[in-house]
């Protein structure tokens, strides 16, 4: 009866180190699990970091672009802007060029009259002074 008991108890003592033995295995497959449940958190953590960081680079790169199209935009409106003030003032030139020139013109023109005036007048008093001596040389005849 003796041995039946220890035997009972050898046996309970067995199976209690074996229920400790599965206990400890499934307490270190818990944490195993947890762990790589920890790591692929980690992992996508990561990801999402690299993801959002390659998105912020590519819209820094885009900024980037804008801003330097805005600027060539800007440097070619002040280009044309540039050209038209040229154009304008080209134009200004001319205008003065021709008032100028059409100044001269009517100033030439004047001095021309009045010569013409002045050249009428000499040829009015010489034709007076003929005839005045025709009449004094009819007078006397």
């Amino acid at each position: 009866e003796e041995e039946a008991e220890k035997d009972s108890e050898n046996v309970g003592g067995e199976e209690e180190t074996e229920r400790l033995r599965l206990e400890e295995e499934a307490e270190r497959l818990r944490a195993e699990e947890q762990e790589k449940l920890e790591l692929e958190e980690k992992r996508k953590e990561k990801e999402q970091q690299l993801k959002l960081l390659a998105e912020r680079k590519e819209l820094e790169k885009k900024m980037e672009l804008d801003k330097q199209q805005e600027i060539e935009r800007q440097q070619e409106e002040g280009r044309k802007r540039f050209e038209e003030m040229k154009r304008f003032e080209e134009m200004g030139r001319a205008k003065e060029e021709k008032q100028r020139i059409e100044a001269e013109v009517i100033e030439t023109a004047k001095i021309e009259e009045q010569k013409i005036f002045e050249e009428q007048n000499r040829l009015e008093e010489q034709k007076q002074l003929e005839h005045q001596k025709r009449i004094d040389e009819q007078k006397r005849s």
